[in-house]
């Protein structure tokens, strides 16, 4: 005899069952990964105990996401791809390959992105400092007009 946590179990199966088809289906179809963003936001994946659509799971991660020099593109980019890097890895094989298609990362190098990352914040700094210098060098020059040291 099924009790009704069991028959909640088994619907939340059903439904995480039934949410895969139309990505499996377009996959058949010869979609491209990066057209199945939509699509696979839809598939439910089981995370903590329950299942949750992958694209509410992505922006879960995303949205928590704390990162130093956030504010440059590249890194912030590359601080979410880790994330739901690390997400898959808690994920089944399938899970995770839903999630990471859904989050846009499918196929993404992060040594690539690693690296465009830290380039950004090298020029970001390096435009910055490029300013306070000559700041400090036309300010020093005049100084030296005006007799100050």
């Amino acid at each position: 005899m099924l009790t009704d946590c069991d028959k909640r179990w088994l619907e939340a199966i059903r439904e995480s069952h039934r949410s895969w088809t139309p990505l499996v289906l377009a996959e058949l179809r010869g979609v491209q990964p990066a057209d199945l963003r939509q699509i696979a936001g839809q598939v439910l994946v089981f995370y903590n105990h329950m299942y949750v659509s992958a694209r509410q799971l992505v922006d879960a991660v995303v949205q928590e996401t704390v990162t130093q020099n956030g504010h440059v593109a590249e890194v912030y980019e590359y601080s979410c791809a880790c994330a739901v890097h690390k997400l898959q890895d808690s994920l089944t094989p399938a899970d995770g390959r839903a999630v990471m298609l859904a989050s846009g990362y499918y196929g993404v190098d992060l040594d690539v992105m690693r690296t465009n990352a830290d380039q950004a914040v090298r020029d970001a700094a390096q435009r910055l400092y490029e300013d306070w210098l000559a700041i400090d060098e036309n300010t020093m020059k005049r100084n030296q007009r005006n007799g100050n040291r």
